[in-house]
């Protein structure tokens, strides 16, 4: 019974850092609807692109440090194995949440595609597992 309160309270640890990691990933998400909505046009090339999204998410993975100053997951294995995955159903989370808003006929911005996503949501990662005190 032990072990299922142990399992079930890491289950909890990265749902938290989730939650973190994909509020604000929609706020900036939102942010970019908006500009988008206003009219504003942003050609850039995809490299430069990427590379914006990469300082955003460090911009906003400090943010996030200085909201939560530690992490929600105490071991540091497991703040490992953090570092890897969220990222990843992040970033998928915002590619389903795009399509979604795709399919409602509005229009989408690169945060809407995986790579674009993931690219800021292990960004964010990084900076939260090296500067949140364990």
């Amino acid at each position: 019974m032990e072990i299922l309160f142990e399992i079930l309270g890491l289950l909890v640890q990265f749902l938290a850092e989730f939650l973190i990691q994909f509020i604000f990933q929609a706020l900036v998400e939102i942010g970019f609807h908006v500009l988008v909505e206003s009219g504003k046009k942003f050609r850039m090339n995809q490299w430069v692109a990427a590379i914006g999204y990469f300082f955003l998410g460090v911009i906003v993975g400090f943010l996030s440090v200085r909201a939560f100053p530690s992490h929600f997951i105490k071991l540091f294995d497991v703040q490992l194995a953090n570092l890897v995955i969220t990222p990843i159903i992040a970033a998928g989370s915002m590619t389903l949440l795009g399509s979604w808003w795709k399919r409602l006929g509005n229009s989408t911005v690169r945060m809407d595609s995986f790579v674009y996503a993931y690219v800021f949501a292990l960004s964010m990662s990084v900076i939260r597992f090296w500067f949140c005190a364990t």
